[in-house]
């Protein structure tokens, strides 16, 4: 964060954009990692976590693989299902 503010101050443009797709790339590798470890805990394939998304397989291939990332629709609904997941892990735990 410290490297952002800094070239602000020296002005350098460039750096600046490339440190911003710099990290907007870790965010999206994040998560699709988040995807996919969601998914490994519900013991469902691809084709089952689309169908409770809603959305096709293809897409969370893409997802999964870095190739795309979800609507905001597609977002609330992978977030229902952490939560959910979480819950029932927390439950478990007791």
């Amino acid at each position: 964060m410290c490297y952002i503010v800094c070239l602000v101050f020296s002005g350098d443009e460039k750096a600046i954009n490339a440190e911003k797709e710099d990290m907007a790339k870790r965010n999206e590798e994040q998560l699709a990692k988040i995807i996919k470890d969601l998914r490994a805990k519900m013991g469902l394939t691809q084709e089952q976590f689309a169908a409770k998304v809603g959305v096709t397989f293809s897409t969370v291939n893409r997802w999964e693989n870095d190739r795309g990332k979800p609507s905001p629709l597609a977002m609330r609904r992978i977030e229902e299902l952490r939560v959910e997941i979480n819950s029932r892990e927390h439950k478990r735990s007791r």
